[in-house]
């Protein structure tokens, strides 16, 4: 585990007077019991955060002037 992340573990495990394998354990179930369900939204959903953060030609997909030469 790395020490910062170990250091949060002993923070909080101190202030909440427990062990850290009680709150290890907890938070494997929570992640697990969460990682079976599959997400509801779309590719769309998920990448809404990253569309028009990028530059660059906005007629690449259709103008073949960028094709020429690509590939080798």
């Amino acid at each position: 585990m790395p020490d910062a992340l170990n250091a949060r573990l002993e923070k909080f495990v101190r202030s909440w007077s427990t062990n850290k394998s009680e709150v290890v354990r907890r938070a494997v179930e929570a992640y697990l019991s969460n990682a079976d369900k599959p997400f509801a939204g779309s590719f769309s959903d998920l990448s809404r955060d990253l569309a028009g953060c990028l530059e660059g030609t906005p007629d690449l997909s259709v103008n073949r002037r960028y094709l020429e030469r690509y590939g080798e």
